[in-house]
């Protein structure tokens, strides 16, 4: 399976953003890149979650720290959610006495 990349500065100027706020999300490890030379690659699953992490910072103003602890609890419930959602369901039969 081929990932394909988009730039931060490709990134940033779609998003009408500065190329040091995501390079701070970055650093704080908010969203994964890889580096070419001296270029650095978001990979295309990551822009959602660099995404989320610019509305937080530019709609309400969270620093990074806190941008990364609420996209981990983010990630923990959605895990939560999955499994949950995984978990087979049984019917209740009803017990002969009246009893569930």
């Amino acid at each position: 399976m081929t990932t394909s990349y988009i730039t931060v500065q490709q990134f940033c100027q779609f998003y009408d953003c500065e190329t040091i706020l995501v390079r701070e999300l970055i650093d704080h490890g908010i969203c994964q890149v890889r580096q070419d030379r001296e270029i650095l690659l978001i990979p295309e699953p990551e822009i959602p979650r660099l995404e989320r992490a610019l509305r937080l910072h530019l709609d309400l103003g969270v620093n990074a720290p806190g941008i990364d602890i609420i996209l981990n609890l983010l990630d923990r419930l959605q895990s939560q959610q999955n499994s949950i959602e995984d978990f087979p369901i049984q019917p209740i039969e009803d017990h002969p006495n009246g009893e569930h």
